[in-house]
């Protein structure tokens, strides 16, 4: 979990890699806002309604036609409760049976996580629509509900990555290719992850965080996959 730009998915894919030269089988797993059944149906839209690609699809959307994108947000929502738990629940028991089989030690890593998919929901609903749905609220218990579960596990570890505000808008410049850039989002998403993972290390003894602050990317994060490959 992290900042925006701070070098998640790098992270993923170094950890994936360094664990599975050390006899490790490893499954990678994202969570977040737009994936699955809403994704699938958001890049039809943005294709059909013919709308410029901004950083990604449900973005397009917005940028393209906020009023649409509102009503279209719950939609979204809707099929993200559908998809999420069908997603990370059979991607884990199959992983695990798979260990179990073939007699191997094996980690999930999940990048990004349902916290995250809370947070940017929230932000689009205080700042892009301004009110807040039922649907909003349902989502948020079942997505919470299943954050925790997970997290009522003792060899779970948080790897929190934090990063500046400027890495942030230099990241997604280069990565998505767009200079329509939301800062109240960038700051908002932060800052939420940020108290989330506080909350976490407070409340749940048994689950380790792991704070880094990631001032280059991918140098600092390549040098954290080495030495976190040790310590798992």
């Amino acid at each position: 979990m992290g900042s925006i730009g701070a070098g998640k998915t790098t992270l993923v894919k170094m950890l994936k890699s360094l664990l599975t030269k050390k006899g490790w089988s490893v499954k990678n797993v994202e969570i977040n806002i737009n994936h699955g059944f809403s994704y699938v149906l958001t890049l039809l839209l943005v294709k059909l309604l013919g709308y410029r690609y901004v950083s990604n699809y449900y973005w397009s959307l917005r940028f393209g036609n906020l009023k649409f994108f509102c009503k279209y947000l719950q939609l979204m929502m809707i099929l993200d409760i559908l998809y999420s738990p069908i997603k990370i629940i059979t991607t884990i028991v199959s992983f695990k049976l798979y260990c179990k089989i073939f007699r191997k030690k094996g980690i999930v890593i999940i990048d990004e996580h349902y916290f995250t998919s809370i947070i940017e929901y929230l932000y689009h609903f205080a700042y892009s629509c301004q009110r807040l749905s039922w649907i909003m609220k349902t989502f948020y218990t079942v997505a919470f509900h299943l954050a925790s579960t997970i997290l009522k596990n003792s060899k779970v570890k948080i790897l929190y990555l934090h990063t500046t505000v400027n890495n942030s808008i230099k990241a997604l410049n280069s990565r998505d290719k767009t200079n329509l850039i939301d800062v109240k989002h960038i700051k908002y998403k932060s800052l939420g992850i940020k108290v989330i993972v506080n909350m976490i290390e407070h409340h749940l003894r048994w689950t380790e965080v792991i704070r880094f602050r990631i001032f280059k990317v991918p140098k600092d994060v390549i040098d954290i996959a080495k030495n976190l490959s040790k310590i798992l």
